[in-house]
């Protein structure tokens, strides 16, 4: 029941179009039997106005669109307004959707719930351009490193951008002191650090200074304090 959208090529539209539909076929609305839903997991390419709506555009799938009710477009674009203007403002950036939909007796598709998550150009999540910036640092500079995932966890939670795992023996967790965060969310960060077995390395972007320098990979910084 997972759809994932086949890579699109013009030169074999038709054949794609009918594996897609083969796919789908078991989801159609039946009348009188229980409505079935699939799962898709697939790269927005846009959202777009229909002539009574809206509709989800994804990559790979430039001939079939999935309909989006006007309340459900309404929730979407305030809900996940931040994961949108990241990927406006962001070169090179994706916007992934996971969604389930529904199929009428038409062969019209729906959207019935959707979440939207933001990565770049590496395709590594990625939540403020303070993120961006230090996972371009990273990856530009060859190091080695888990991102943090903040799954369910409030936005208004301190987090670790992500943990530098080519120190050593040691894992050094890399913390963003977000422009503008209040007294509770620095003293939370603290809390987090000192309760942490990690080392921990910060910026603070919000006083000006660039990125300070990262622990040198392959040694470990067990006498800093940061």
């Amino acid at each position: 029941m997972l759809y994932i959208p086949e890579s699109f090529r013009a030169d074999h539209k038709d054949e794609i179009a009918q594996r897609r539909m083969a796919k789908m076929m078991p989801i159609v609305s039946v009348e009188g039997k229980v409505r079935r839903l699939m799962l898709m997991i697939a790269e927005v390419k846009e959202f777009a106005p229909s002539k009574y709506g809206h509709k989800l555009i994804v990559k790979h799938v430039p001939d079939f669109h999935f309909m989006i009710s006007d309340d459900l477009y309404r929730r979407l674009v305030k809900r996940f307004e931040l994961e949108i203007g990241l990927a406006n403002a962001t070169p090179g950036s994706h916007l992934i959707a996971i969604a389930t939909f529904g199929i009428g007796s038409t062969g019209v598709a729906s959207i019935e719930e959707i979440s939207l998550m933001c990565v770049n150009d590496n395709w590594i999540p990625f939540e403020t351009m303070y993120d961006q910036m230090l996972l371009t640092t990273l990856v530009d500079q060859s190091r080695h490193f888990v991102k943090s995932m903040r799954y369910n966890l409030p936005s208004t939670s301190p987090l670790a951008c992500a943990v530098l795992t080519d120190i050593g023996k040691s894992l050094v967790a890399a913390y963003i002191m977000q422009p503008g965060a209040s007294n509770d969310y620095l003293t939370a960060v603290d809390a987090l650090i000192s309760g942490s077995d990690l080392q921990a390395w910060k910026w603070e972007p919000g006083n000006g200074a660039p990125i300070p320098t990262l622990p040198f990979p392959g040694l470990s910084n067990e006498n800093d304090d940061e």
